[in-house]
């Protein structure tokens, strides 16, 4: 808990803190979407809240680190960036199990996924075999890893046709599987 009867730094003003204290949630939703975050409104409340108490905690110890090399508001900046950091780093170690589907939950056995694989594979194999000459051998240079550019350049078409051409198939290929309800590729 902060202390009640501490004051801010001799080098501060409570006057720019309070200015400050508008800046501190907008600067926190900019940290996160930097660092790849979309956050909750109550999730920036709650960062802009921790940073607060962060800079008044300890009778101000955060605050009287600012040694005026920049501008106030550019090092409050980036008290708030590394806090932000540190907090995203936090939260990708812990998984909320609400979150998680459940059958991430359970493992199946190895000899399952086994007979899985197998079965779409089989699926997968008859409806290649009722694709045309031209598909096959489409399907063949992209089950290989080829590159658009390389695969036209082997079926003499332009790489725009590969893509048209190839989602086509791909689309083709769903179709067949769905209409036979096979597992999902």
């Amino acid at each position: 808990m902060p202390d009640k009867n501490a004051q801010p730094p001799d080098n501060l003003n409570s006057e720019s803190l309070i200015d400050l204290l508008p800046f501190i949630p907008s600067t926190v939703r900019q940290a996160c979407h930097v660092y790849g975050h979309n956050p909750s409104q109550d999730e920036v409340a709650d960062l802009s809240q921790s940073i607060v108490l962060l800079l008044i905690d300890d009778n101000y110890r955060r605050l009287r680190s600012f040694n005026h090399r920049s501008s106030l508001k550019t090092w409050l900046q980036t008290v708030i960036y590394h806090y932000v950091l540190h907090y995203l780093r936090r939260q990708k170690c812990t998984v909320n199990i609400e979150d998680m589907a459940p059958d991430e939950l359970a493992h199946q056995p190895d000899q399952e996924e086994k007979f899985l694989f197998e079965e779409r594979r089989e699926l997968l194999d008859v409806v290649v075999s009722m694709l045309t000459e031209r598909e096959r051998e489409l399907w063949d240079l992209l089950s290989g890893g080829l590159s658009d550019e390389e695969i036209a350049k082997q079926m003499m078409i332009k790489v725009r046709s590969v893509q048209r051409k190839k989602y086509a198939l791909l689309n083709k290929i769903r179709g067949f599987i769905a209409r036979w309800g096979g597992v999902g590729l």
